[in-house]
């Protein structure tokens, strides 16, 4: 079964125990591989994916891209994305030029700032599965101690 969320952010994030982080709100998310919407109202443009901007379609790629924003946003402190555009209309079309949020934090690993990068390919077809994103991260954690603080285990 698939299950597009279609609202992954930092504000939808449970920590539990030993900092795991779960994502929580299902309250947009839908069953099926591909949703297509009438409209973009009332929903995160901040942490939509080209293809959605263009098409109002969400897939588990989609959900992908926005992943990208919640690791840029974790490591960023929970800076809001795209908080220096003056409305969603700028961000549209940064986005959809090819443009990314820039990496300004010391925090974030280098494997996990190549890993958003990925997230944020243009073409979702391009974008890792979630499967290899768990694999990825899973084969880094060792690497890192607990007392790096809280996000340094996603699952």
């Amino acid at each position: 079964m698939k299950i597009i969320h279609r609202d992954i952010a930092a504000r939808n994030t449970l920590i539990g125990k030993n900092n795991t982080a779960k994502i929580s709100d299902f309250g947009l998310s839908c069953l099926g591989a591909q949703k297509k919407e009438k409209t973009l109202k009332k929903v995160p443009v901040r942490y939509l994916a080209p293809e959605t901007l263009q098409t109002r379609s969400y897939t588990t790629k989609t959900d992908v891209w926005t992943f990208g924003i919640y690791m840029w946003e974790v490591f960023h402190d929970g800076m809001t994305p795209y908080d220096e555009f003056p409305n969603t209309a700028a961000i549209r079309k940064f986005v959809l030029a090819g443009n990314r949020l820039n990496n300004e934090s010391d925090k974030y690993p280098e494997y996990l700032w190549t890993l958003t990068q990925e997230c944020w390919k243009q073409n979702g077809a391009d974008r890792p599965t979630f499967e290899a994103i768990a694999a990825t991260i899973d084969s880094q954690m060792e690497d890192y101690n607990e007392s790096r603080g809280p996000f340094w285990k996603f699952w």
